[in-house]
């Protein structure tokens, strides 16, 4: 296993596998920060630590297709754990723990067709408040450049103790969030 600390997380090109790796940001907000940041496609991101970040974990980019984040422990990173940023499509989440992080757990903000299934999901968002302390967050959203959520598929996750609700599906002004699938998730 390789440990990356420091400020600059990694920017994968298209077709990167990422695994097996320590990667411990800053600990500091910090725009932009994120572990693994990029808007490359078809990247595999597994079997990896990711924490500490002063952003999100990991942040798709926009208009990133296919990636595949597997099996890792994304934590205490100061945004959202997993981002899949607008226009983000046919990516696949799966067996990942997300625990500890400032806003959203697994947030899919304006993407679609994506698969969300079998992660353990707990203690993202601090309490109380309205916004970005969701489990799970599917979301049509309105801002520059917009993106519509539809066709996810969130399936199997045990969500738990996050800052406000555990799975949320919602569309802003404009943007839609349809033909989503929610199945056979626990709350706690």
């Amino acid at each position: 296993s390789i440990a990356i600390t420091g400020f600059d997380g990694i920017t994968p090109a298209n077709g990167w596998r990422i695994a097996h790796l320590t990667l411990r940001g800053p600990n500091s907000a910090s725009s932009g920060n994120s572990g693994i940041d990029g808007s490359a496609n078809d990247v595999v991101v597994e079997d990896s630590i990711i924490d500490q970040w002063g952003d999100h974990g990991i942040n798709t980019g926009g208009s990133s297709l296919r990636w595949k984040i597997l099996n890792n422990i994304v934590r205490n990173n100061i945004n959202d754990g997993v981002l899949i940023a607008q226009g983000g499509t046919d990516c696949v989440i799966e067996g990942n723990t997300v625990t500890g992080n400032g806003a959203n757990g697994i947030d899919l903000g304006g993407a679609s067709r994506c698969v969300v299934a079998n992660n353990v999901v707990r203690s993202n968002g601090g309490s109380g408040g309205a916004v970005d302390k969701w489990g799970i967050l599917v979301s049509g959203i309105s801002s520059v450049p917009a993106a519509d959520a539809n066709y996810n598929v969130i399936s199997g996750n045990v969500v738990s103790a996050n800052g406000a609700q555990g799975i949320i599906v919602r569309a802003e002004t404009g943007r839609t969030a349809n033909y989503n699938l929610i199945k056979g998730n626990i709350s706690i």
